[in-house]
């Protein structure tokens, strides 16, 4: 892929959310499902955050092979489970897997979540935006 993702944690976020809510304005395109990355099910594609920047920024097609290239790329493989963390609020754990980041110097910053579903799906993206301030505020 020639798209390169933005290295700092809270700029992958912020990235993130923005994907995230184009996929949510395109629902005949996209449907939100927290437990595919990006994946075509009956002519729509099924992203959750991370599957978002899959589909929007890396513009993959919701085939195998478009998700395989992402898996065969290691840093984006590592931002694609950064980002699967985030989603659940561990954050020392999601830094772990972009690597070189004392990760027990963050595991203070780890919240609950809520869940993307029923009225929660604004509070959810608010949420996963506080974490990237918060990872902003301490430098990241």
């Amino acid at each position: 892929m020639t798209v390169t993702l933005p290295d700092k944690p809270s700029e992958l976020i912020r990235l993130a959310v923005e994907d995230f809510t184009k996929c949510e304005a395109a629902c005949d395109k996209f449907e939100i499902d927290m437990a595919e990355y990006c994946h075509t099910v009956d002519g729509k594609c099924h992203v959750c955050l991370a599957g978002a920047v899959m589909a929007q920024t890396l513009g993959c097609n919701g085939t195998f092979e478009g998700r395989g290239e992402v898996w065969r790329d290691k840093d984006l493989n590592r931002k694609m489970e950064f980002l699967n963390c985030i989603r659940l609020g561990f954050i020392g754990h999601a830094l772990e897997h972009i690597g070189g980041y004392d990760t027990k110097k963050y595991e203070h910053l780890d919240r609950d979540v809520i869940g993307y579903w029923g009225p929660h799906k604004e509070t959810f993206k608010r949420q996963v935006l506080k974490i990237a301030d918060d990872l902003e505020a301490v430098g990241l």
